[in-house]
């Protein structure tokens, strides 16, 4: 398993305006609170595209709840 980055969030804002925003170092669904005041002050989503990141962590948490106790 690779070793995490600390969380940080990236913002890029290219020549025609257009602003793309990607978390790093989040696990699971994390990276959605973490940018939520930027969505929110900067508009409209036009696509959003979820890295492997989030869906890593939340097989690990899935895989965790499934194992018996003990």
């Amino acid at each position: 398993m690779p070793p995490i980055e600390a969380p940080r969030i990236e913002v890029t804002v290219s020549p025609a305006g257009e602003i793309r925003i990607e978390t790093r170092g989040y696990q699971g669904a994390a990276c959605r609170s973490a940018d939520a005041h930027l969505r929110a002050a900067l508009g409209l989503v036009r696509s959003d595209q979820p890295t492997a990141e989030m869906y890593a962590a939340a097989v690990s948490a899935s895989t965790l709840q499934e194992r018996p106790p003990g």
